[in-house]
């Protein structure tokens, strides 16, 4: 694999993981918003 194609793997996989966790705090934050 080249340097690169290791480069975009990573980035692809901290974007999903950035992108998950962004919807979990929204989510949850959403739900102790419509709670109170």
């Amino acid at each position: 694999m080249s340097a690169s194609g290791r480069v975009l793997k990573m980035v692809a996989v901290g974007d999903g993981f950035v992108g998950k966790t962004t919807l979990l705090i929204t989510h949850t934050t959403v739900r102790k918003c419509g709670r109170e």
